[in-house]
C-alpha cells in the first residue's frame, strides 16, 4: 500500500518519510487503486480552472477502498468574504490570487463534488485565513467507480 505526496512545480518538498513525493506530471504512472494515502496538497490552484475536476478524478482513481486523500488550497469564499469586509487589500488579493497560481475554488464546492459525485466522506477539514484543507476517506465498501 502507497503513501504518495503529489508535488507541482511550486511547491517545496513535503519531509514525511512515510511518502513517496511525486511531480505532478508523474501521476498517471500510478497503478490505479494503489494508494492508501495522498496528499494531493494545493496543486489543484496550480493548473486551470477547466482541468481541475480532471485533475482530482485521476488522484481518486490511484485511492484504494479504504484509502484517504488530503487536499488544500486557496478558498476565493474567503477572499470575497475579506475583500467585502475590508480586511483584505486589492494587493493582497493579487499577491495570493497570481502568486503562480492559475486558478482557485471555494472549499464547499470541492467538498460537495467529493461528497455527491465521488461518494467521499469528510475525514477533517479547516480554513485558516485565506486557506483551506480537507481530507476525504473512500468508504470500504465504494462501488461508485471513482
Amino acid at each position: 500500500m502507497m503513501k504518495i505526496a503529489i508535488m507541482h512545480e511550486h511547491a517545496s518538498t513535503i519531509t514525511d518519510s512515510d511518502q513517496i513525493n511525486i511531480h505532478l506530471n508523474e501521476l498517471g504512472n500510478v497503478a490505479p487503486a494503489s494508494c492508501i494515502s495522498i496528499h494531493l496538497a494545493d496543486c489543484m490552484d496550480y493548473v486551470p480552472f477547466t482541468q481541475r475536476i480532471a485533475l482530482l478524478d485521476m488522484a481518486l482513481s490511484k485511492l484504494r477502498c479504504g484509502g484517504e486523500i488530503t487536499l488544500s488550497g486557496t478558498n476565493l469564499s474567503a477572499i470575497i468574504r475579506d475583500v467585502y469586509n475590508h480586511t483584505l487589500s486589492i494587493e493582497q488579493v493579487n499577491a495570493t490570487i497570481y502568486n503562480h497560481r492559475l486558478s482557485v475554488d471555494t472549499l464547499d464546492s470541492i467538498k460537495n463534488y467529493l461528497i455527491d459525485t465521488k461518494h467521499l466522506v469528510v475525514v477533517n477539514y479547516k480554513q485558516e485565513g485565506l486557506y483551506f484543507s480537507i481530507k476525504m476517506g473512500r468508504p470500504i465498501n465504494d462501488d461508485s467507480g471513482a
